[in-house]
């Protein structure tokens, strides 16, 4: 009987332990965890289902324990996606696809894990992949923005954005910043039908690198830029500055302020810092 309830404190114990520990977090956050899916391509029920199983799982949720798959969204309407706002960190990937919508609110993600990628193609895979999210025929339903202004970093996996003819400011994008390898990114349009879009504002001017970089039209979508391509040849990827003394901690992820894991803003495991 004693065992029994050393057993049961020590339960307890833990279970307060790690509340405080995420309280206590440099963050200040605690993290609202949602699991994430794993169908690929595969969908059941009509877009209303759709939607509110979509509304439903990711409403207030910070942290997707697997992949944010968004998909067949197709009625002949604009859906309201504002659910999906709080979402900071992904650890699979993420697979838009067939969405009419006219924005992807992920005005809070910052990391992409891709700790498990989307087999779009035969032997091709992606870790953010947005797959024609238009409607054919069509000279109006589409996406236009993929509203992601946070987003530092994908830590494995490709980038494939696939004839999305209304999506604009993509071309703007420093991927560099965000993915090891230019590579790593593949953009295609359906060229005969691709939109013409509005450039960034001029407040998205950065003078460090004398560009300008946005997700959207407002200063609010302008791009993070935390040094990824500004890095000494001897920092792995991530630095706050660009002499080989300013590298991040390796424990770091989309950057830091300073060479400790205190100062990351993210960490490896894809915990906010």
């Amino acid at each position: 009987m004693k065992d029994c309830c050393r057993f049961i404190a020590l339960i307890v114990f833990l279970s307060a332990s790690t509340f405080i520990l995420l309280e206590a977090t440099p963050s200040r956050l605690t993290e609202r965890v949602c699991l994430g899916t794993d169908n690929g391509m595969s969908i059941s029920g009509d877009s209303a289902i759709r939607y509110s199983r979509y509304k439903n799982r990711y409403s207030n949720c910070t942290y997707v324990d697997g992949n944010l798959e968004l998909k067949f969204l197709d009625a002949d309407q604009d859906y309201d996606l504002n659910f999906l706002k709080d979402i900071r960190i992904v650890t699979g990937y993420v697979l838009i696809a067939v969405i009419y919508a006219r924005y992807i609110p992920l005005h809070s993600l910052q990391i992409i894990r891709g700790s498990n990628n989307f087999e779009w193609t035969d032997g091709s895979f992606c870790s953010l992949c947005v797959i024609m999210n238009h409607k054919p025929n069509d000279s109006d339903i589409g996406l236009r923005e993929l509203q992601m202004p946070a987003l530092t970093e994908i830590s494995n996996g490709n980038v494939v954005i696939y004839k999305n003819n209304f999506l604009c400011f993509i071309d703007t994008i420093a991927w560099t910043l965000i993915v090891p390898r230019t590579s790593q990114v593949a953009v295609v349009y359906h060229e005969t039908e691709k939109a013409k879009c509005y450039g960034c504002i001029h407040g998205c001017h950065k003078l460090r690198t004398d560009t300008i970089s946005c997700w959207g039209l407002g200063i609010d979508m302008c791009q993070t830029q935390n040094n990824g391509s500004a890095c000494s040849s001897s920092c792995a990827y991530r630095c706050f500055g660009p002499t080989s003394s300013q590298c991040c901690h390796s424990e770091c992820a989309g950057g830091c302020t300073g060479p400790t894991n205190r100062d990351c803003y993210l960490f490896t495991g894809g915990t906010i810092a």
